[in-house]
């Protein structure tokens, strides 16, 4: 049907009299509409989607099948439900009017015709038409909405005590529709399928609303199957009288089901490592966390063993990175089997004190330790935990002797702070490897020499800023789809001679526990500002240029005014600078980080969670903030097309990242099968060496001349 009132109509005439399709024919062309006629139902019924029928002008008595057929016959298909039917009656004849009301047409006119009333029927008949088909569009698409987020409706409606419900709501318990409205009897059948206790939970919180008004919001489970359990999460409201007499309790229903599902896996991703299934670094913390809270009240040490794998590196140079995973995995495995056989053979003071195993970091594992009688015993651990590796592992045909070495900071003595304490025994593991590895070593205020070499490179650091010496490389970011760069991410270079072998990492890692991060952190957003500057008074701009902040940037009280003078010295528009932030630094302190990421976005700048799925970032708090993009770690696109966990892993933050309306981009791409997988799960953008190298901006201004489409692109 066509629904554009304001191109003409097609009206359809079915009468057996010539005479009458004549009179009806001249009248309707003068009027401006398109007319088809039709002499017999059987006529009709073959021109209705052809001539895309606007109105049918219908004839009651007609040889064959009459007119009341051909009208049930209309009503009878689905597509044909809407057109709007006037029939064409004798004046006297009220029986076939109601006979015609009940076979579905939408009006009558009566003979003989009235040309003049006949116009005004057929305009009133149209708008009310017209009304009718926007009103069953919004309906389809609210429907369509509700089934696309699993979302119904229910209402109970304490009058008549029956239950309205929505088809959606139908299908999300698995049932077939029943009508809008049920009997509390056939629901309470329905609601069988819900597990006793949150029955109980359910029935609570409904008796709680009746009684104070405030509505619900509550969680439960619904067996689908023996072998299915769904979450469905329901909101409710309720509506008293003028007397405050309850008369409808009503509320939405939504299979969260599939939510829940990514929750779970974010939350598993946030506390464990994702090759070896044991707790990670974040999880650490959180036990060294613990373990100080019990030491203070108990006034008993706990220990921090760093445990270092040696040379691990040449495994993987020789047998590649996923024999090298594959070794790690089986690493763990051993080493956490044998922790807890241990366990329960040392009389331990209590169990408050049971070792816990982590991995921290590639190939450098970590135990908390409390509850040792004496240092001897913390040795006796020590070295039950080097023996570990005196047996050989076995890998793929291959026998591999692989040794640990090991360092240790006691709580309280060798340091006060959970950072201090990781610290001092990091420091005591570089001490044991110096010592020729296989080794352990505890924590010495006398490991001076460590100090003075990183003091050597701080200071060559801050020579190479006072000096220049510093640049700016740009990693292009490609659109997975489309293929063109859409932004780019700047990446600190040094230049200074005697830091030129180290990674960006590593010098970094320094500026960040020293005050250089703040003055680098500075440099990098004034020179980005004025690259992207440059970029755009030649008209070769890309979408943004992506920026680093550090934690001590981000909590910095300039960085507002750094960034604003930045913009307003080089000309940069806001929407053209990115600030990425890690998921710690986005979390070390919620309200303050939720104030400055406002601020930020209010400016028009935007905003991007860096290397996600390192860290602890709650899915709640990442509702919270104003994100524009979320950036999933190297570490899981790597493997990401041979691995089933990080797959399943990628899959889940894409499909989150898209869930809260966040671009999402993979970092470390090296491969076409890692891009083939990112483009089947629909990742946005991608960046690595499988696209471009970092290049410096010269490099990145001849990829955008090259490809003239490439900048000012929609993400």
């Amino acid at each position: 049907m066509n629904q554009h009132s304001h191109e003409p109509k097609n009206i359809l005439i079915v009468d057996d009299d010539p005479i009458v399709r004549s009179v009806l024919t001249d009248f309707l062309l003068s009027k401006n509409f398109l007319v088809h006629v039709a002499s017999s139902g059987e006529h009709a019924l073959t021109l209705i989607d052809s001539i895309q029928t606007d109105l049918i002008l219908l004839d009651v008595n007609m040889p064959g099948i009459d007119g009341m057929d051909t009208c049930r016959l209309i009503r009878s298909k689905p597509d044909w439900q809407l057109i709007p039917i006037i029939m064409i009656t004798g004046a006297d004849d009220m029986e076939s009017i109601t006979r015609a009301f009940a076979c579905g047409a939408t009006d009558f006119i009566t003979k003989p015709l009235n040309l003049t009333m006949l116009e005004h029927r057929i305009h009133y008949t149209l708008r009310s038409t017209d009304t009718l088909q926007q009103l069953h569009a919004s309906e389809a698409r609210l429907n369509s909405a509700q089934r696309l987020g699993k979302l119904g409706y229910w209402e109970f409606d304490f009058t008549e005590s029956a239950i309205h419900i929505s088809s959606e709501t139908y299908r999300i318990f698995n049932r077939s529709p029943a009508g809008a409205e049920v009997p509390i009897s056939e629901f309470t059948n329905v609601l069988q399928a819900v597990p006793v206790e949150d029955l109980e939970r359910i029935n609570r919180a409904i008796l709680s609303t009746i009684r104070t008004g405030v509505g619900f919001v509550i969680d439960f489970r619904y067996q689908i199957r023996d072998d299915e359990t769904r979450i469905l999460r329901s909101h409710s409201e309720i509506v008293y009288s003028d007397q405050h007499t309850p008369i409808l309790l009503r509320g939405a229903v939504q299979d969260i089901t599939e939510r829940k599902r990514i929750e779970e896996q974010i939350h598993t991703l946030a506390l464990f490592d994702g090759l070896t299934g044991l707790p990670n670094r974040s999880q650490f913390k959180a036990n060294i966390e613990k373990h100080t809270s019990l030491s203070n009240a108990s006034d008993e040490p706990f220990a921090v063993v760093l445990m270092d794998l040696d040379r691990f590196k040449n495994i993987n140079d020789s047998l590649g990175h996923n024999s090298g995973d594959l070794l790690l995995r089986d690493i763990a495995q051993k080493l956490q089997w044998q922790i807890d056989n241990h366990q329960q053979k040392v009389q331990w003071p209590n169990n408050r004190f049971i070792p816990r195993l982590a991995r921290i970091s590639g190939d450098e594992f970590a135990i908390v330790l409390g509850g040792f009688r004496s240092i001897e015993q913390l040795i006796e651990f020590t070295e039950f935990i080097l023996s570990i590796f005196t047996q050989p592992f076995h890998l793929m045909g291959h026998e591999l002797f692989i040794t640990t070495s090991v360092g240790i900071a006691i709580y309280p003595q060798d340091a006060q702070t959970e950072e201090e304490l990781i610290q001092n025994a990091d420091a005591a593991l570089f001490h044991a490897k110096k010592q020729g590895r296989n080794t352990y070593q505890f924590f010495s205020p006398h490991h001076q020499k460590e100090a003075m070499e990183q003091l050597k490179l701080e200071n060559g650091l801050r020579r190479a800023l006072k000096k220049d010496k510093l640049e700016l490389y740009y990693q292009p970011q490609f659109n997975i789809q489309r293929g063109n760069i859409v932004g780019v991410e700047a990446l600190l270079r040094c230049q200074q001679s005697e830091l030129r072998i180290l990674p960006a990492s590593k010098y970094i890692a320094i500026a960040e526990e020293t005050e250089l991060i703040s003055d680098i952190g500075r440099w990098v957003i004034q020179n980005a500002c004025k690259q992207m500057g440059q970029w755009l008074q030649k008209g070769i701009a890309p979408d943004y240029v992506s920026v680093n902040l550090s934690s001590r940037q981000f909590s910095g009280q300039d960085l507002l005014q750094t960034i604003l003078d930045s913009l307003e010295t080089y000309l940069v528009p806001p929407q053209y600078l990115e600030l990425e932030l890690t998921e710690r630094t986005l979390m070390s302190h919620v309200g303050n980080t939720l104030e400055t990421l406002n601020a930020l976005k209010d400016l028009g700048i935007r905003l991007s969670i860096d290397d996600f799925g390192t860290g602890y970032c709650s899915l709640s708090y990442l509702q919270r903030f104003p994100l524009d993009t979320i950036k999933i770690d190297r570490t899981f696109v790597k493997d990401v097309n041979i691995d089933k966990g990080d797959a399943a892993i990628t899959e889940a933050i894409i499909h989150m990242g898209h869930s809260l309306n966040l671009c999402v981009i993979a970092e470390g791409v090296e491969n076409a099968a890692q891009k083939e997988f990112l483009a089947l799960h629909q990742c946005d953008l991608a960046q690595g060496y499988y696209y471009s190298k970092p290049l410096p901006a010269r490099g990145v201004e001849n990829l955008l001349c090259l490809s003239p489409n490439s900048h000012n692109s929609t993400i």
